[in-house]
C-alpha cells in the first residue's frame, strides 16, 4: 500500500505546473498567470518573469496593457539581467503596440542617444509624437507634442547639420505649444543666421509674447528694434518696438529712443 502511494504522489503534477497547464490551454487565464508571476517573482526566476509578461503582451494583442507588459519585461531584461538587446527589442514591441507608450519610448530615447545612435533616436521620438497626434491630440499631451518636436529639431542641427530640417520642427514645436519659448527661439535663430529677417522679426514677436520673464520681454524687444534698424532699415518698426518696451519699463535706460 505504501509503495502505491508513493508512487501515486510521485507522479502528481505540482501546483505550479497546474498553473502552466492552465495557461497553456488558455493564455489569457488571469488566475494562472498571476500565480506564476507572484511564482516567479517571489523565487527571483526572472527569465521565466519576463517572459511570462511577453506571452500574456503578445496573446493581448493590441491593447494598453499589453504594452505595458512589454515594458515591465523590457526592464526586467535591461536592468535586472542586463540585456540591453532584449530588453530594446521588447520595448519597441510596446511601441509598436501603443506608440504613445511613454514609459517604452522615454527609455529607448534615452538609451540610442546615450549611445550616439541618432537615426535610432529620430526614429523613436517621431513614432511617439506620431502616436501621440493620433491617439492623443488634445491639449492635455501638447506641451509633450512640443517638447518632443524640440528635441527631433534639435537632433536634426547637431548632429546632421541640417538647420533647414531642423526649422520646420521648430515650428511644429511652437505651434503645439505657443509658450515653448525655446522652440521659437531655436527657430529664430535658424532664420536670422540665413538672413530671412522679415521670418525672424515675426518670431521675436512670438517670442515676446510667449517669454513670462519681464526682463526678458524688454531684452527682446530691443533686439528685435536693432534688427528693425540695422538689418530691415525699418526705423519706425524699431521705435514702435522700443515705445511698446518702454511701456513696460519707463526707467530702463537701454529702450529709450
Amino acid at each position: 500500500m505504501r509503495k502505491i502511494l508513493n508512487v501515486t504522489f510521485g507522479t502528481m503534477p505540482s501546483e505550479i505546473d497546474i498553473y502552466r497547464q492552465k495557461l497553456a490551454s488558455d493564455p489569457l487565464d488571469i488566475t494562472a498567470f498571476s500565480a506564476l508571476r507572484n511564482h516567479y517573482m517571489r523565487n527571483g526566476l526572472l527569465v521565466e518573469l519576463a517572459e511570462l509578461l511577453e506571452n500574456r503582451a503578445i496573446n493581448l494583442g493590441a491593447q494598453a496593457e499589453a504594452a505595458d507588459l512589454f515594458h515591465r519585461a523590457g526592464e526586467l531584461w535591461i536592468d535586472r539581467m542586463g540585456d540591453l538587446v532584449r530588453g530594446t527589442t521588447t520595448l519597441l514591441r510596446a511601441v509598436e503596440v501603443a506608440p504613445s507608450h511613454r514609459g517604452s519610448a522615454e527609455r529607448l530615447e534615452r538609451i540610442y542617444r546615450e549611445a550616439g545612435d541618432y537615426e535610432a533616436q529620430l526614429h523613436i521620438l517621431t513614432r511617439w509624437v506620431e502616436g501621440l497626434e493620433t491617439y492623443e491630440p488634445g491639449k492635455e499631451s501638447a506641451s509633450l507634442r512640443s517638447s518632443l518636436y524640440q528635441q527631433i529639431g534639435e537632433v536634426w542641427s547637431a548632429y546632421y547639420q541640417r538647420p533647414d530640417v531642423a526649422v520646420t520642427f521648430f515650428k511644429r514645436a511652437a505651434q503645439a505649444d505657443p509658450t515653448n519659448v525655446m522652440a521659437i527661439y531655436l527657430a529664430r535663430e535658424i532664420y536670422q543666421q540665413a538672413g530671412n529677417f522679415d521670418t525672424a522679426a515675426r518670431l521675436y514677436e512670438m517670442e515676446v509674447s510667449a517669454e513670462p520673464e519681464p526682463d526678458r520681454k524688454i531684452a527682446l524687444q530691443r533686439e528685435l528694434a536693432i534688427l528693425r534698424e540695422r538689418d530691415m532699415g525699418d526705423m519706425e518698426g524699431a521705435i514702435m518696438t522700443l515705445r511698446r518696451a518702454q511701456a513696460m519699463a519707463p526707467t530702463n535706460p537701454d529702450v529709450l529712443y
